[in-house]
């Protein structure tokens, strides 16, 4: 069996047939195998939000080495119709993303006498145009005082369009930091990875470490995400406080 990790290989180049080869080439070469030596392939999307229209002409391009009774996915998407390839779907896979749980578990003893002092945060390390549009539409609509945001904060301090809470964040802090500053508000707006409106972004229901961590926080969330995501977090096992949230309705939207 051969575990082929394909996280890094992104739509715009799945999308493009003459880079795709070139990639999937370079990678072979670097296990230094062949798809045909193999009798099972495991096609390995865990870590990111692809889903079965994603990898549609990846599939196409495997399966001229390897015929597709040979082949299985593991994505992390939610997907639950007939393929024509074996799956597995492991959408709590990035629950435990750097031991963020762990590192909250930690400060148990803080919980009792921690006080509220924001009631909603907002977290966006990347900027996107539409998560720009919604923290200023927060900003301009909440009470003064009531948000804590962030936008484009892996950014250097001199870009006037970013936003700070603490700093630039680097990719070790964006999955560390456990400050009593994001602990300390209610509700916790969660921008996820996938959405409709921006372009080369993922289109699947794919339920991040963003949303967990809003669980590791003791906050109630409230998601800008694709429809359908809330109700899978929903499926999961996990209170949604729908009596404070009208059964969060705009999931359909």
């Amino acid at each position: 069996m051969f575990v082929y990790s394909c996280t890094h290989i992104y739509p715009n180049t799945i999308n493009d047939r003459s880079k795709l080869e070139q990639v999937v080439q370079q990678d072979l070469t670097r296990y230094n195998t062949r798809l045909e030596d193999h009798d099972c392939v495991i096609l390995s999307f865990l870590g990111e939000g692809h889903d079965d229209v994603t990898i549609e002409p990846l599939m196409d391009y495997i399966t001229t080495m390897i015929s597709i009774d040979k082949i299985g996915v593991l994505f992390n998407s939610s997907i639950s119709k007939s393929l024509p390839y074996r799956y597995q779907c492991f959408e709590e896979n990035l629950v435990e993303s750097a031991n963020f749980f762990q590192r909250i578990d930690q400060l148990d003893h803080e919980w009792p006498t921690l006080q509220l002092d924001k009631k909603f945060l907002c977290l966006n390390r990347n900027k996107r145009k539409i998560r720009t549009q919604l923290v200023h539409q927060l900003i301009d609509q909440l009470q003064p005082g009531s948000l804590r945001a962030s936008l484009d904060s892996m950014s250097t301090v001199e870009n006037k369009h970013a936003i700070f809470i603490d700093g630039p964040v680097d990719h070790i802090r964006q999955h560390t930091n456990v400050d009593s500053l994001f602990r300390s508000c209610l509700f916790n707006i969660v921008t996820e990875s996938s959405d409709q409106s921006s372009a080369n972004v993922w289109k699947s229901i794919f339920i991040t470490e963003k949303t967990y961590k809003a669980f590791a926080l003791r906050q109630v969330p409230l998601w800008m995400a694709v429809p359908g995501l809330v109700s899978r977090a929903r499926n999961l096992g996990f209170d949604l406080f729908d009596d404070l949230c009208n059964n969060h309705c705009y999931d359909d939207v």
